[in-house]
């Protein structure tokens, strides 16, 4: 695909999200500069930076897993009601759809950058300043960016292939696929815990490991939902990047095939 039809394409996306996307900006800067202020008021606590913004923060940004399929699926729901777009394009729908997944991993990225970027500005002026080194204090939020990024990616893809199976089941069995999706994707889960319980992923994870620094994130002994993304500084690993990096890609291929024979239904 050109770079033109590149440009196009995203430019498209940006006129569907922009809206959407300053929403949760302000959103975003709320929970970031005047939440954890809020919360201690009505709690009638005393504010602390680490006991209250960083928390609130963290959990802000985990919830960044959701973004990159929050913004692909309504762009393609959209775009569903007009599938004389898909028919009349000369691109394959690999490729349309790969657009639409590049551009929402893109907006992720940066809605996560800007997140991160205003916690260290809340940082810098909420008297949390020389309280811990900073090079470690970046490198920690960096390294749990990343983090959810990839897994806003994997995330992302799954969401999408189970959005097209149902889709693509739809036209045959009509609302009965919402069953059909459901039960296929609670089996799909059994089975990824079985693999799970079985070190699979412990032992694809332990395969060189990619670390920026011992710093974590949040103290692991009071919030371990959110060190579980990046358990002991460890971002991720090279086995993890090419197990689910593979499956990621996988599954996009699959859901676009099933994409592309629902539209052609």
């Amino acid at each position: 695909m050109g770079k033109k039809r590149w440009k196009g394409l995203f430019q498209k996306e940006w006129i569907l999200m922009k809206w959407g996307v300053l929403a949760y900006v302000l959103l975003s800067a709320f929970i970031v500069f005047a939440g954890p202020r809020l919360i201690s008021s009505l709690f009638e606590m005393e504010y602390d930076f680490f006991d209250h913004t960083l928390p609130l923060v963290g959990a802000w940004l985990a919830f960044g897993t959701a973004i990159g399929y929050g913004m692909l699926i309504p762009s393609l729901g959209k775009e569903m009601k007009q599938p004389e777009v898909w028919l009349h394009s000369p691109a394959p729908m690999l490729q349309l759809v790969g657009a639409k997944a590049v551009f929402a991993a893109t907006l992720t990225a940066c809605l996560l950058c800007l997140n991160g970027f205003f916690l260290v500005i809340s940082f810098l002026f909420f008297e949390a300043f020389g309280k811990m080194d900073t090079a470690s204090g970046l490198l920690a939020l960096l390294s749990a960016i990343i983090a959810i990024f990839l897994n806003s990616a994997f995330v992302m893809a799954v969401g999408f292939f189970f959005w097209a199976v149902y889709h693509a089941i739809r036209s045959y069995i009509g609302e009965a696929s919402y069953i059909v999706t459901f039960a296929l994707f609670v089996g799909t889960a059994l089975g990824w815990e079985k693999l799970r319980v079985f070190g699979l992923f412990k032992a694809i994870g332990s395969f060189v490991p990619i670390k920026a620094t011992s710093t974590t994130f949040y103290n692991e002994s009071d919030s371990y939902y959110f060190t579980g993304i990046v358990p002991e500084g460890v971002i991720t690993s090279i086995g993890s990047l090419l197990f689910y990096g593979t499956l990621t890609v996988i599954l996009f291929v699959v859901g676009a095939k099933l994409f592309e024979k629902k539209v052609r239904l």
